[in-house]
């Protein structure tokens, strides 16, 4: 097993390989946005960039930019 270290950095290529896989396998990658393991909520870039556009920048956006990468889009 090897360990990648932990951060937004390695939970995002997580999330980004685990949304690659489930999206070839049940092909949702129009209906999926926010991806959920365990109590940590992952967004793809699609939902991302729908809360950066909307003037309000909801609540999604700020935890994304906490995570340090919401400016990534």
């Amino acid at each position: 097993m090897l360990d990648f270290g932990t951060g937004p950095g390695t939970a995002m290529w997580a999330a980004g390989e685990y949304f690659s896989q489930l999206s070839c396998i049940v092909g949702v990658e129009d209906i999926v946005e926010w991806i959920t393991v365990g109590k940590l909520e992952l967004c793809t870039p699609r939902s991302l960039e729908r809360e950066m556009v909307s003037k309000k920048r909801g609540p999604r956006y700020k935890e994304a930019r906490k995570a340090g990468w919401g400016d990534a889009i």
